[in-house]
């Protein structure tokens, strides 16, 4: 983050954790971004931008050469709307006030251990006389390239490639002589970043080396003509020769006050609490109430939390305990918005048949303080053959009504938000251990690294693994499944398919055949994902969530479906599934190339889209 003005900065990616460059942005006051630059598209580099998105103005954003990984792609442009997005040239120069950078390097590079890291924009930006290098995560080869070329990589401070990796060219640390180096980097990441031998060729150049899962935010700040620098929670380590030119120009206290304008600041995890703003609580694991069905069939449900999935889960799994007991059971599937007082006495009022149903009121937050009190009257006396279902987004809106429910005895399901990684390992922990099984912490990596952050496609993946297998969930029986990347997951290429995206189905199956992905998780998404639009479309046209309790599935996926559905008729279906049914048997050995029918098969979906196909 480089400030330019009062309120104004120009940032260079975005991290992993919206909420964490929220609080960074917030904590040095800025509301206004005149320009975002992403290096290159990686999620460690892509996923902060809703946090910077949060009451923030975007002037544009500038992205480097390449569109990988397609997913990513998408993700950002949905966040960023209609915020104006470039692509960086080489040697395009630009100044606002006191800073200037250039861009010198931005070249598309393929065929590399990682494309995306390679293809990196390269800036060297200059603020109050002070020189930094950032250098993307460009590695080794393309390193020595810029080399080749002659480019002028000296500056005082480097943003240390590639999180400190050991892919990198020594001649290119050389020659950038850096007084201070930077280095983003994960605590406790599973790569082994940042490598020993890279940070002391570094400190060995004369540069005091921070690193910020140790020493928290970093600012560089410059004071009487002196270059400075500070750790929120560390002094980073100094060079090994030479006197200490560079070191902490302050203690690591508030860096709202202690920074002068003049500031370049690394935001990563604050090591040091900042009074600015206080961490998230940690979600605590998520339980879906594995219990017993009877245990389900109690008179007050309360679902508490905005995590779309696990909301629409803990409703599902009453609703099909209540069905397992009374096939003939009524669902009633309210939006709290809508209420009126007087509008659930009918819905609340005991069958003279005798009859069952399951209430489910959505959004208890939106309740009107009478509607509120009729609810709360109500289960002070339930109806013996009705389940209410309340659910409750959290936080501090229609809080009394939570309170009120809780103390009259209500069967509670916390459902919290899961944005930080260590939450994701906790749920995706639970879900390998649903049926006692041990599961290895590789294994719980192994399957986010594989598909991803998504935890309905987690949820399923984990489900998978439970059915195919037995025995202890290892990293080899993960990698069996799932070798394929997140954004070559086949429920992703499915869905570009049904959307007729033919070249982003077949980029990404091409990408998913070099990492591993087999191709019958392409052709099963494939045949669900049709099916799933065929069960839709015959529905007709209803709210979601009374579909979604018609058809089993979650809202959702209700709404996502219907969206596809509307491109699609009956004789384009038929068609499409036939398609995939002839590439199921084929990659199950009734063909010579499972890579060439998995590719027919997605043009003739693309093709069957919109009509009756060929």
């Amino acid at each position: 983050m480089v400030p330019l003005a009062e309120h104004q900065a120009l940032v260079i990616d975005n991290g992993p954790d919206p909420d964490k460059v929220d609080r960074c942005l917030h904590r040095l006051d800025i509301t206004r971004v005149p320009l975002l630059v992403l290096t290159h598209l990686h999620a460690d580099h892509v996923e902060g931008v809703p946090g910077l998105l949060r009451g923030r103005r975007v002037g544009e954003v500038e992205i480097g050469p390449l569109d990988e990984p397609a997913v990513e792609r998408q993700r950002l442009m949905g966040w960023l709307g209609s915020t104006r997005v470039t692509r960086a040239q080489i040697g395009e120069a630009r100044q606002s006030g006191e800073v200037s950078w250039t861009v010198l390097d931005a070249t598309a590079r393929h065929g590399t251990d990682s494309d995306p890291n390679n293809s990196s924009i390269v800036l060297r930006l200059v603020t109050h006389g002070v020189s930094v290098l950032f250098s993307g995560d460009l590695e080794g080869d393309a390193q020595r390239e810029l080399l080749s070329r002659g480019v002028d990589l000296r500056a005082d401070v480097l943003k240390v490639p590639h999180h400190g990796s050991r892919k990198q060219d020594p001649d290119f640390l050389d020659a950038v002589h850096a007084h201070v180096a930077l280095t983003p980097v994960g605590a406790d990441n599973p790569y082994g970043h940042p490598a020993a031998q890279t940070l002391k060729r570094i400190e060995d150049d004369g540069a005091r080396v921070y690193r910020s899962d140790r020493d928290g935010d970093v600012a560089i700040t410059l004071r009487h003509g002196r270059l400075g620098s500070v750790g929120r929670g560390g002094d980073g380590v100094p060079p090994p020769t030479a006197p200490d030119a560079v070191g902490p120009s302050a203690a690591p206290a508030d860096l709202r006050w202690s920074v002068p304008a003049s500031t370049m600041t690394l935001c990563d995890v604050p090591v040091v609490p900042s009074e600015a703003s206080e961490p998230r609580a940690r979600a605590p694991p998520w339980k879906d109430g594995r219990v017993p069905a009877n245990d389900l069939l109690v008179p007050l449900t309360l679902v508490v939390g905005d995590e779309e999935f696990l909301v629409a889960r803990a409703v599902s799994v009453v609703l099909k305990a209540a069905r397992e007991a009374n096939a003939a059971v009524e669902t009633v599937d309210l939006e709290c918005a809508s209420l009126q007082p007087g509008d659930l006495t009918e819905a609340l009022s005991p069958s003279l048949f005798g009859d069952e149903k399951v209430i489910v009121l959505r959004a208890a937050q939106d309740l009107v303080k009478e509607v509120a009190a009729e609810v709360l009257a109500y289960v002070a006396d339930p109806v013996p053959e009705i389940l209410l279902v309340v659910q409750h987004a959290g936080g501090a809106k229609g809080k009394a009504t939570v309170t009120s429910l809780a103390a009259a005895g209500a069967r509670r399901v916390e459902c919290p938000k899961i944005a930080k990684a260590g939450e994701r390992k906790d749920f995706v922990r639970g879900e390998l251990r649903a049926d006692k099984r041990q599961v290895a912490e590789e294994a719980v990596t192994a399957l986010l690294d594989a598909v991803g952050n998504d935890l309905r496609e987690l949820a399923a993946a984990a489900s998978q693994l439970l059915s195919d297998t037995e025995g202890p969930i290892t990293e080899e029986v993960v990698g069996r499944y799932h070798r394929g990347r997140a954004e070559a997951s086949g429920f992703t290429i499915a869905d570009r398919a049904v959307d007729g995206d033919l070249a982003g189905a077949l980029e990404l199956v091409r990408w998913g055949q070099a990492t591993g992905l087999a191709p019958v998780l392409v052709t099963s998404a494939l045949a669900s994902t049709l099916r799933s639009v065929a069960l839709v479309a015959s529905a007709g046209r209803q709210p979601a969530h009374v579909l979604a309790g018609q058809l089993g599935m979650p809202p959702w996926k209700v709404e996502k479906t219907q969206r596809q559905a509307r491109a699609w008729r009956p004789d384009g279906l038929s068609s499409a599934l036939q398609a995939v049914a002839k590439a199921d048997g084929e990659v199950k050995g009734a063909g010579s190339d499972a890579g060439y029918a998995v590719e027919r098969a997605l043009l003739a979906v693309v093709s069957a889209r919109g009509g009756g196909g060929r």
